[in-house]
Formats: C-alpha cells, sequence, structure tokens
C-alpha cells in the first residue's frame, strides 16, 4: 500500500529543512540569499516564492538548488510532473545531489512509476546510504520492488 500524501508533506517539511542547511552550506552569497528569499516566501506565499527559483535557475540553468527549491514549490502547488522535470534538472545540473535523487524517487512513487522510482532509490542509497533518510528509502525501494513484482505476474 502506498504511503498517505499526509506522511509525505511531512517528511518534505523535513527535507525542506535539511536542504535549507545544507544550501546554505553549499553556495556562494549571492545563491544563499536567493535561496534565503525563496524560503522565506515559501513559508509565507507559495506563488510568490515560485518567482525566485525560476529567475535563480533562468539566470544560471546549471543552478541545482535552484531546480531543487522549484520542485518544492511546484509539488505543493500539486503539479508533481513538472516537479519530476525539475528535480532531473537538478540531477543534470549536479548528478550527486542527494536530496534531489530522493526527492524525485518519493515523486515518481507517488505517480506509481515503481520501476524509475526504483532506480532512483539504489541511486541515492548508493550515494547517501548512511543518512538519516536511508531507512525511508531502503522501505520505499522495497515498496517498488514488490510492486513491480506484483505487476510482472
Amino acid at each position: 500500500m502506498a504511503e498517505s500524501s499526509a506522511g509525505d508533506f511531512t517528511v518534505g517539511n523535513k527535507i525542506q529543512k535539511t536542504r535549507r542547511q545544507r544550501v546554505a552550506k553549499m553556495c556562494g552569497q549571492q545563491k544563499r540569499n536567493i535561496i534565503h528569499t525563496s524560503s522565506t516566501a515559501y513559508e509565507q506565499d507559495h506563488s510568490a516564492a515560485a518567482h525566485s527559483p525560476r529567475a535563480a535557475t533562468r539566470a544560471d540553468p546549471m543552478f541545482a538548488e535552484a531546480w531543487y527549491n522549484l520542485s518544492d514549490l511546484l509539488d505543493e502547488q500539486g503539479r508533481s510532473e513538472a516537479a519530476i522535470d525539475c528535480l532531473r534538472s537538478a540531477l543534470h545540473a549536479a548528478p550527486d545531489y542527494a536530496d534531489a535523487m530522493f526527492n524525485l524517487a518519493l515523486l515518481l512513487q507517488r505517480g506509481n512509476k515503481h520501476a524509475e522510482a526504483a532506480e532512483y532509490w539504489r541511486r541515492y542509497l548508493a550515494k547517501d546510504g548512511k543518512s538519516e533518510w536511508a531507512a525511508r528509502a531502503r522501505r520505499s525501494l522495497k515498496f517498488c520492488e514488490m510492486q513491480m513484482h506484483l505487476s510482472a505476474s
């Protein structure tokens, strides 16, 4: 049985907090200001926040964190396919971006794209298998593998 969207929302909030902490360490001052602006606006008004990550992705298409932020906003607006595209762009810009792998796997799983989700769960575990989110990723990978086995039967 798929996990509830309420559980995904809670995980999403935890992921966002972790992501903000990592981004603050990873980014230069200018990019950090863009992230901070979008994070603050995100908490106040989702539609206003969408402007800043979009502007950041236009200014620098290889700015993985901006693609990641935009994916969060789009997913919150119910635009999962667009969020998936943004996460793919984040991974194009930064192939080892573990948080983007995790969220992409989560969205693919939620969309019943179990084979592709399993691929990203494996990538995430190979990259960040000892993180606090690894247990969740392992459970999700098993779920996807079970669903693939059931659909093949």
